[in-house]
């Protein structure tokens, strides 16, 4: 594993997403805010991965107005050209939930390498290129646990309540709310913000599958047995995790982990305590 930090000083944000981008076969980014400003940045290197046949998974965030329609357009264009592109938005601090604020850029490459970039940075162009940062960028196989552990955080936040599959109606919306909070405006009881939160209970949502699976998800849910079984009968696979993860000391703990992680994604059914049903 190698890790380099970036701070926008010495590296730029911006240039290490273009150069992961190109080298990748799939992208998965989750951040709190997005604006056109940061994705220009980005966007031939990102446009050149769809047209190769890449696949990606956006998560933006809507909490304070931040994220800025006109980006949020072009990527329901694109997305709506391009099956492989999915655009989801997650907004809840006006219900008086826990705020969206993440900033996760996930990168598969060839040769079962990966690319992860945690920290402070969400995608716009202070965030990419002017702002001081502190991002860790950290270069490892698809099977090192530090990427498993952060696939398996982007997969829980891709099935978080309040995120939804945008269409144009919703932006048009969340645009007259956007204005509105640029003056400080109260929105909370503006009848766009209304009509969001109905849209809201009618738009898709993420559907996860086993093939989104990755590190310790997957091997989990690849020696689980079909109809009802207990924790305990994953046990015995202890020793062939063990040969998986050799640094990891408390795999029994990780297999309950990831039990309760799949349960979450709609992979795994709990009908009693300790039993599960692949559903």
């Amino acid at each position: 594993m190698n890790i380099k930090v970036i701070d926008n000083h010495k590296i730029k944000l911006a240039d290490e997403l273009n150069s992961a981008i190109e080298k990748s076969s799939r992208i998965r980014i989750a951040v709190a805010f997005a604006k056109y400003s940061g994705f220009r940045l980005v966007k031939d290197a990102f446009y050149s991965f769809l047209a190769n046949g890449g696949r990606a998974t956006l998560l933006i965030g809507l909490d304070f107005h931040t994220t800025d329609p006109e980006v949020l357009r072009e990527f329901i264009n694109v997305s709506e050209s391009n099956n492989l592109f999915e655009l989801y938005c997650l907004r809840g601090n006006l219900q008086q939930t826990a705020t969206y604020h993440p900033k996760l850029y996930l990168f598969n490459q060839e040769h079962g390498n990966t690319t992860s970039i945690v920290g402070s940075s969400n995608l716009t162009r202070g965030g990419l290129i002017d702002n001081v940062e502190i991002n860790l960028e950290i270069s490892s196989p698809n099977s090192d646990e530090v990427y498993s552990d952060l696939s398996n955080a982007f997969l829980q936040i891709e099935v978080a309540k309040r995120r939804i599959k945008p269409n144009i109606d919703y932006v048009n919306d969340y645009e007259e709310l956007f204005r509105l909070a640029k003056k400080d405006k109260n929105i909370s009881d503006h009848p766009k913000y209304k009509e969001m939160q109905k849209l809201e209970e009618e738009l898709p949502t993420p559907k996860i599958s086993n093939s989104d699976l990755v590190g310790w998800m997957k091997l989990v849910y690849d020696y689980l047995p079909e109809g009802q079984f207990a924790t305990n009968e994953i046990y015995k696979y202890e020793d062939v995790f063990k040969q998986k993860y050799p640094e990891n000391q408390y795999i029994q703990a990780k297999i309950r982990q990831q039990l309760q992680f799949l349960e979450k994604l709609g992979l795994l059914r709990k009908p009693s305590r300790n039993h599960w049903i692949k559903t």
